[in-house]
């Protein structure tokens, strides 16, 4: 129930995607999250004041962790999107030719890094060299 209270406040405050990323980083840290709730219900019952302090520094580094996630991911996005207008820029200016622009568009569109062969081995790359003599199938 605190979470849904702890989501609503946040969605009522402005903080649009807050209680997600929160909710992820409770899922991650989901260990110190239950043991923390439990010290707080203890320093209530002892009569401590404030006994939800610790509880709340948890939030707070939730939220700033969220926060540097989000940037970071952000900061990602922006950079391939400005490689991605350099590219364009330079295949308009004719530093590129079209199949240097191909090959680079079709790596920014996977995940993660390619090896060299398996590069040679796609098809679409094998379709960009279809027509030449020294053809990457032949290639050592």
């Amino acid at each position: 129930m605190g979470r849904v209270l702890e989501a609503t406040i946040l969605l009522a405050s402005g903080f649009e995607y807050a209680p997600f990323a929160l909710a992820g980083f409770y899922l991650e840290q989901i260990d110190c999250y239950f043991t923390l709730l439990n010290q707080c219900r203890r320093a209530e019952d002892e009569g401590e004041s404030p006994p939800n302090t610790a509880f709340v520094g948890f939030h707070l580094e939730g939220m700033l962790t969220s926060i540097n996630q989000l940037h970071d991911l952000v900061n990602g996005l922006v950079r391939i999107r400005l490689f991605e207008a350099e590219i364009d820029q330079r295949l308009g200016r004719k530093e590129l030719n079209p199949r240097q622009y191909a090959i680079l568009t079709q790596l920014l569109d996977r995940s993660g890094p390619l090896a060299l062969g398996e590069l040679r081995r796609s098809p679409w790359y094998l379709g960009l060299y279809a027509k030449l003599t020294d053809n990457p199938r032949t290639s050592s």
